[in-house]
C-alpha cells in the first residue's frame, strides 16, 4: 500500500520516499513502488502527474489496488531513499481542469437539470464534459458559464474528506453512486455549498485560484451534448490565439472586430456569385472544346494533363449527347492516370467491359455499368499506350 500524499496536501510539489521495490519490464523500463508518493496516477478523466523520481523523468504512473506504480527508465535499487519533483504546471493545470470540471457539472445540473455522463481533464488544453441535453441554446450555455465564474469569483473553499460507505453523506452528492459493494472509505470532494461529488481526484484549495472559466464549444453527441471548455490558464491562451485570428481579419479587411462578421458574409456573395460566373465560363469553353473534338458518329480518344475528373466527365457527356458513340479520355496527374470512358447508349458499346478489360491489362483500378465508367493507373505515365489498347478493346 502505497500513502497517497497528493490526498492530504495536493499542492506538495516535492517529497522523500523509500523504494520498495524496483521490477524490470519488457521494454527495458522499471516500475518503481515507494512507501509514499505524491505523483497522481491516471484515472477518473484526469491523466498522471509528470515529474521526476531522483534525476530520472516519470515516462507513467498507475494505480494497481491501494499501490501507485511509477515508471522509469533507470532501476533504482530497493531499501534507498529517492526524492521525488512533481511538474507544477502540469498538476496545476490539472487541479484547475478537474476542479473546474465539477464547478461546471454542478452549474449544469442548477441551471438546465442536466446530468454529466462523461468527463475527460486536460492539464494544458481543451476539457470536455458529456452532459444528458442535445441542442443547447447560446442563452443556456451562458446562464451556466455565468454561475460557474460566479462560483469561482466568490473563492469558495474546496475541500476533501474520506467517509465510510454507509455515510449519510453519499446520500448528498450531485451525482448518485452505488456503494453497496464498497469496503472501503469514500473520497468526497466538496465545493462550499455548492458542489458534492465523490472524487480521487486532485483539486485546488480554493475556487478562486482558477481564475476565470470559459466554454469554448458544445456539439450534440449520442442524444446530448459534449461541451469543451477551458480554465485558468488555458483560457488565457485560448483568448490569446482567437485574438491573433481576429487581429489578422481586422488586417485583411480593414474593419473593427463589430464589422468582421458583416464583411465576411459580403465577400461569401461575392464568392458565390463569381462562382456561379466560373461555372458557367467553364460550361461555355467545354462545349466549344466538344464542338472542336465532334466528329459525327466517329469513337473519341484523348489525352490531356492535370484535367480534373469533373471536367473530363462534362465534357464527356456534351459529346455523348450530340452523338459520338463512345469517348475515352485519359488524364495525366502527378505520375498517376485517370482513365474516364462513356458511351451515348446508341451502340453495342458497353464502356464498363471496356474499362475492365484495359485495366486488367495494366494493373489498374475502378468500375462502371455500360454508360459510364472511370478508373485510375497508380504511377503509370503512358497514355498513349493506354488509349492504343482501349481501340483494340473496342
Amino acid at each position: 500500500m502505497t500513502t497517497k500524499l497528493y490526498f492530504d496536501n495536493p499542492m506538495q510539489m516535492k517529497f522523500q520516499a523509500t523504494v520498495l521495490s524496483c521490477i524490470p519490464t519488457d521494454d527495458n523500463q522499471y516500475d518503481i513502488v515507494l512507501d509514499q508518493t505524491c505523483f497522481y496516477p491516471t484515472g477518473g478523466g484526469q491523466s498522471c502527474d509528470k515529474g521526476k523520481l531522483g534525476d530520472y523523468p516519470v515516462l507513467d504512473v498507475r494505480k494497481e489496488g491501494d499501490t501507485v506504480i511509477h515508471t522509469i527508465a533507470q532501476a533504482l535499487e530497493a531499501g534507498t531513499t529517492v526524492s521525488g519533483d512533481i511538474d507544477e504546471s502540469y498538476r496545476i493545470g490539472n487541479m484547475q481542469a478537474h476542479t473546474g470540471q465539477h464547478i461546471l457539472s454542478a452549474s449544469f445540473l442548477a441551471e438546465l437539470n442536466a446530468e454529466t455522463l462523461a468527463v475527460k481533464m486536460s492539464a494544458d488544453g481543451l476539457s470536455t464534459v458529456d452532459v444528458s441535453i442535445g441542442d443547447l441554446s447560446v442563452g443556456a450555455l451562458n446562464s451556466v458559464e455565468a454561475l460557474a465564474n460566479k462560483v469561482i469569483m466568490e473563492n469558495r473553499p474546496a475541500h476533501s474528506t474520506f467517509v465510510p460507505p454507509d455515510s449519510p453523506r453519499l446520500n448528498d452528492l450531485r451525482r448518485a453512486v452505488k456503494f453497496d459493494k464498497v469496503a472501503d472509505d469514500v473520497r468526497l470532494v466538496e465545493i462550499e455549498d455548492f458542489d458534492l461529488s465523490a472524487c480521487a481526484g486532485t483539486h485546488l484549495p480554493s475556487t478562486g485560484m482558477l481564475g476565470i472559466l470559459k466554454i469554448i464549444s458544445a456539439v450534440n453527441y449520442k442524444g446530448g451534448s459534449r461541451v469543451s471548455f477551458a480554465v485558468g490558464w488555458e483560457v488565457l491562451g485560448q483568448f490569446r490565439l482567437y485574438q491573433n485570428a481576429v487581429d489578422q481579419l481586422n488586417s485583411l479587411l480593414s474593419s473593427g472586430i463589430e464589422d468582421i462578421p458583416e464583411r465576411v458574409s459580403q465577400l461569401l456573395l461575392e464568392r458565390n456569385a463569381l462562382s456561379k460566373e466560373v461555372d458557367s465560363l467553364r460550361e461555355s469553353l467545354l462545349a466549344y472544346e466538344a464542338d472542336s473534338l465532334f466528329v459525327e458518329g466517329q469513337v473519341i480518344t484523348q489525352a490531356f494533363d492535370d484535367r480534373s475528373a469533373d471536367e473530363l466527365r462534362t465534357l464527356a457527356s456534351i459529346l455523348t449527347q450530340k452523338g459520338t458513340p463512345l469517348v475515352a479520355f485519359a488524364s495525366l496527374t502527378d505520375g498517376d492516370t485517370t482513365l474516364l470512358i462513356a458511351t451515348n447508349g446508341d451502340n453495342d458499346y458497353h464502356a464498363g467491359n471496356i474499362l475492365k478489360a484495359t485495366l486488367a491489362e495494366f494493373d489498374g483500378r475502378g468500375g462502371g455499368r455500360d454508360g459510364y465508367a472511370q478508373g485510375i493507373l497508380k504511377n503509370f505515365t503512358d497514355t498513349d499506350i493506354l488509349l492504343a489498347s482501349i481501340n483494340t478493346n473496342i
